[in-house]
């Protein structure tokens, strides 16, 4: 489904717990969801081509998957919620089926393997030079409340009758694991913006909406995603990234 800009505001009102402290609040017009495993050897080597893209108008969001687990050595960085979104992906999108990583999935609408260099930069920068997200989006946050709730109001106007799926998507800045078992032994696995936790906090039809969650389960995490998806993992329309003044993580 492709949506003319211009056609969607969202309103954000936030209201943080006084301990979080946010440090950045950005729109990046092109996500990349970069599904990687520290036992995949493949992945150790493609994550310079997925540094080659990083910037301020490109973010990565790496997911660690189980994929490449074995009985005597496994991955301690892979949630079940990678391989959910993983899966969810790989049957929406025409890709091998037998392909799990180092896959970069850019705006929910195309995938492709990080490996395949030249392939991969080329797709990037299709999506860099013609914008993917809806324009017109406005978040507000309020930093006075004392209490742990987001207040969230949504409204669609000419979007009014879609069906879409809002998430809250929290991530580490950075860890750094050791490999001891495995093909990457003897090597540091480094991983930028790991995804820890989704929350698929409502669907939604455009029409106004308000939302209150509770936002403790964030403190610690070095950010905040915020996805507008079409429903059943289509194609992304928006994206906020919410940093927090937190020391990157080491594991």
């Amino acid at each position: 489904m492709v949506w003319q800009k211009n056609i969607l505001t969202l309103i954000f009102f936030y209201i943080f717990h006084i301990n979080i402290v946010w440090a950045e609040n950005s729109q990046p017009k092109i996500l990349i969801e970069y599904f990687t495993s520290t036992i995949c050897f493949e992945c150790f080597h493609a994550i310079k081509n997925i540094d080659l893209v990083t910037n301020d108008d490109t973010f990565i969001l790496q997911w660690h998957i189980t994929a490449f687990d074995k009985a005597e050595h496994k991955d301690k960085l892979a949630i079940i919620d990678a391989d959910k979104r993983h899966i969810a992906y790989k049957n929406n999108i025409d890709i091998n089926k037998n392909i799990h990583a180092p896959l970069a999935v850019i705006n929910g609408t195309d995938a492709i393997l990080a490996t395949k260099k030249q392939s991969f930069l080329d797709l990037v920068t299709y999506y860099q030079d013609n914008d993917a997200f809806i324009d017109g989006i406005f978040f507000n946050m309020d930093k006075k409340g004392k209490n742990s709730l987001l207040d969230i109001y949504l409204d669609g106007r000419d979007m009014i009758g879609g069906d879409f799926d809002i998430f809250l998507i929290s991530y580490d800045a950075e860890i750094t694991s050791d490999i001891r078992l495995g093909p990457n032994t003897g090597k540091q696995f480094i991983t930028k913006n790991l995804a820890r936790d989704i929350q698929k906090i409502t669907s939604w039809d455009g029409n106004l909406k308000q939302l209150i969650i509770n936002t403790d389960i964030f403190e610690g995490k070095s950010g905040l995603l915020m996805i507008l998806q079409e429903s059943n993992h289509g194609s992304i329309l928006a994206v906020n990234n919410f940093t927090f003044d937190n020391e990157s993580a080491k594991n």
